[in-house]
């Protein structure tokens, strides 16, 4: 059965990854070496060695994309980075554009057709490792894969992402509604964990969770169920919520306690906010757990 391999929770720890995997497949551990430090110029190369057997460099472009940028892969993208490439010094023999994207046919293709162009002109070859290649390369490479699968001198990693959602064309009476979305990016476990949440403009006036819906939401509208459901009936009977109404902040707890939020794992709660005065507002949050703790902010449209 094949194992499934989690990406690294931030582009450092993909960059380190690259070199550990690369140094052991080039057979050059002692030698292979992160380019420079940040700020400076690396001409497309974050990671560069001369490969057991060779004469010449060979050099890695590490992008960390989906859960880091949510951005993909683009063909500009590549292009830049080549042209780049192509001021490294010595001269490149082999140019890796490393990502933790997804496979992607289209992006393949063009690359093998860059490469091409590039082998006929005398350039360096271009090659495009995905993270399904690259999952496949760790399994396939021991000392990689004891020390980032197998936990061995693998760091454990929290983290959060908080992201809010406004439900277009669900408003009750003169209150808007925001679906407000936890994920575990990180590589452990995230337990005993509560939420303070504080908009900037704007006050809270009921919450809904995915507790809350398996054991009370039916087929029935949310505006007509809101209609005999009173906040504090709400609070008290479904929700653990502490509120601090001398600075507008909510205190979340979930109600299922034993529900800790696993890697990956997404939690969402439903939101109702007093219509505000201004298009846009700022939602604070700071989340409290077992180990961990982390504070941001989200930018919410009206």
């Amino acid at each position: 059965m094949k194992k499934i391999i989690p990406k690294p929770v931030n582009w450092q720890d993909f960059e380190s990854l690259c070199k550990k995997l690369y140094g052991e497949i080039w057979q050059c551990q002692s030698t292979i070496s992160k380019n420079g430090r940040n700020g400076q110029s690396q001409n497309g190369v974050d990671i560069y060695g001369i490969p057991k057997g060779e004469n010449e460099y060979f050099g890695i472009q590490c992008k960390g994309k989906d859960d880091y940028a949510k951005t993909e892969l683009t063909e500009a993208e590549i292009d830049n980075e080549i042209e780049n490439a192509k001021k490294f010094q010595p001269k490149l023999k082999q140019f890796i554009i490393a990502t933790t994207g997804n496979k992607d046919a289209k992006i393949e293709e063009f690359v093998r057709k860059k490469n091409v162009d590039s082998r006929a002109n005398g350039g360096f070859e271009i090659v495009v490792r995905h993270w399904e290649d690259l999952a496949d390369l760790i399994e396939e490479n021991q000392v990689t894969f004891d020390w980032y699968v197998s936990g061995k001198q693998f760091r454990k990693t929290f983290d959060i992402e908080i992201f809010a959602e406004k439900q277009n064309g669900l408003k009750y009476e003169n209150h808007f509604s925001f679906n407000i979305f936890m994920r575990n990016v990180g590589n452990v476990v995230i337990e005993d964990w509560k939420l303070s949440l504080k908009f900037e403009r704007g006050d809270f006036k009921y919450i809904f969770d995915d507790d809350k819906y398996e054991k009370f939401i039916t087929s029935q509208n949310i505006a007509s169920q809101m209609a005999y459901l009173s906040y504090a009936t709400l609070r008290e009977k479904y929700r653990r919520v502490f509120i601090y109404e001398e600075n507008s902040i909510f205190m979340y707890v979930p109600l299922s306690t034993d529900r800790p939020l696993v890697q990956t794992e997404t939690r969402s709660f439903q939101v109702f906010v007093i219509e505000p005065t201004a298009t846009t507002s700022k939602l604070y949050w700071m989340l409290t757990a077992r180990d961990f703790q982390k504070d941001g902010l989200v930018e919410i449209s009206y």
